[in-house]
């Protein structure tokens, strides 16, 4: 918008008066607490995943190592 456009009285009171029969503010700070909500839960399962994923690795490191030692006294014996 133009620079005018907001510097007009007349239509920042409409702005002002719309924004109070709307509710506006009310609706912003609702909208803004579900939104951070919704965005701490996406980070929660975020990082649900990586744990996962670290313990699945974690794990096929410990096996890797285990089967290692394995084939070592198969051959010694």
């Amino acid at each position: 918008m133009h620079d005018e456009t907001w510097d007009d009285r007349g239509i920042d009171r409409i702005y002002e008066g719309l924004r109070a029969e709307f509710d506006l503010a009310d609706r912003y700070q609702a909208l803004e607490l579900k939104l951070r909500s919704i965005q701490e839960a996406l980070e929660l399962v975020l990082d649900v995943a990586r744990d996962r994923r670290l313990v699945l690795l974690e794990l096929a490191i410990v096996l890797l190592i285990v089967f290692e030692i394995g084939l070592a006294w198969s051959r010694a014996h």
